[in-house]
């Protein structure tokens, strides 16, 4: 991914969320999670540029891959990704359907549970943020 530009990448994605739900649905969730872990800074970046409504629709669209993810992903790596992204976080929070995310959770109860020990306090406002702004909690 050294020559991959997050920009541009990142504005592919946004312009194309109906493109990425579908292609999301064919993907190898453990391949996925390899080029995550394998990425975390270039991850970091390509998050910060992304649209949270473009990237919600598609995680929202394939609700079993969120925890089909979580079980290959690196929580270190993640926890990064996510503390460098707080607001991007809340944002997606924000508009991710309540039960693609607990199934998610509930699929991997011990990564949740490192990812809260690897995450600072900080990012506590972020969460509740998009939290209470997800009109469907």
């Amino acid at each position: 991914m050294a020559s991959l530009d997050p920009r541009v990448l990142a504005t592919a994605i946004n312009a194309n969320g109906d493109f990425l739900a579908a292609s999301t649905a064919a993907m190898d969730p453990a391949v996925m999670a390899q080029a995550v872990n394998e990425n975390g800074a270039f991850v970091g970046v390509l998050i910060s540029l992304l649209d949270p409504v473009v990237l919600s629709g598609a995680i929202n669209a394939n609700p079993s891959m969120m925890g089909d993810l979580m079980g290959f992903l690196d929580t270190g790596v993640i926890a990064g990704v996510l503390n460098s992204n707080g607001p991007f976080l809340g944002s997606l929070l924000g508009y991710l359907d309540p039960q693609v995310l607990t199934a998610g959770m509930n699929a991997h109860p011990e990564l949740a549970e490192e990812l809260s020990e690897l995450m600072p306090a900080s990012l506590g406002s972020d969460i509740a943020e998009g939290l209470g702004d997800n009109a469907a909690l």
